[in-house]
This record gives structure tokens, C-alpha cells and sequence, in this order.
């Protein structure tokens, strides 16, 4: 599990709730950790614009490439990812009260506040705990 000051010290290097999120279950999955990073690097901030928690699409980043669908017609895999997708809201928002970044950490990037919740020092005082609950919950559900 990541701490706090490794989640830290990967804000300090540009590596996104998202991105760290990713970065943390990849291998586990058999993933290529840079392109999984990649993938998830415009999701952070709530994609960039205070939406969904970036902590929150990155592990819906990796419940896709575990359990997700790429052949037509496929049922199965799909009610699965559906069911493993719904788990993990369900219980990111059970312990957070809420998906969204900008109600979780009161700045709304979309509105041009991602420098004032930068020097607020919020992200890192809040941002860990996110990365970590969704991590605890993958846990559970890859």
C-alpha cells in the first residue's frame, strides 16, 4: 500500500491521483505500468476539470483492463465489469460521501482554482486517503 508521503512525493513529481492509482495495481494485473500511466495521466483533478475523482477512474482504468470486454456481444464479460465497476462506486462513495473531486476537496478546477488548491496544500493533505481507499477497495474487487 502506498503512504502518504510516497503519494506525496509523486504529486511532487506530476504523478496524478490517477496515475498513482494505475501505477500501484499494474504489474499485479500484467499491465505495462508506463502505458497505464499514460492512459490515466489526463484523469487526474477530476479530469482535469473537478469531475470524477481521478483516484476513482483510475481504478475504474484497472477494472476495465481486469474484467472489461472487447469482443461484440459478450455478456458475460460485460455484466461483469458493470458488477465489478458498480462494487467499487459503491463503496469509494460509502467511504467518501461523494465521486467528485471538486465536492471532496472544496476547489472546483474547472473554474481555473487548481493553483489556489495547490497552495492550499489540500490535495495533500486530502488526495492520499483517496488514493489509498481506492486501493483498499481494488483490494477487494481485481
Amino acid at each position: 500500500m502506498l503512504t502518504k508521503a510516497q503519494i506525496t512525493d509523486g504529486f511532487e513529481k506530476m504523478i496524478n491521483c490517477s496515475m498513482q492509482v494505475v501505477r500501484e495495481k499494474a504489474e499485479e494485473l500484467g499491465l505495462d505500468k508506463e502505458l497505464g500511466m499514460r492512459i490515466a495521466a489526463p484523469f487526474g483533478g477530476g479530469m482535469l476539470r473537478g469531475d470524477t475523482c481521478g483516484a476513482v477512474t483510475g481504478a475504474l482504468i484497472l477494472i476495465g483492463m481486469k474484467y472489461g470486454h472487447s469482443n461484440e456481444n459478450d455478456a458475460e464479460n460485460y455484466r461483469t465489469v458493470c458488477e465489478k465497476a458498480t462494487q467499487f462506486l459503491e463503496q469509494f462513495q460509502a467511504r467518501n460521501k461523494t465521486l467528485i473531486c471538486r465536492e471532496l476537496i472544496g476547489y472546483d478546477f474547472s473554474q481555473g482554482e487548481s493553483e489556489k488548491a495547490a497552495e492550499s496544500g489540500i490535495m495533500i493533505k486530502k488526495c492520499p486517503k483517496l488514493i489509498q481507499d481506492a486501493l483498499e477497495i481494488l483490494d477487494d474487487i481485481l
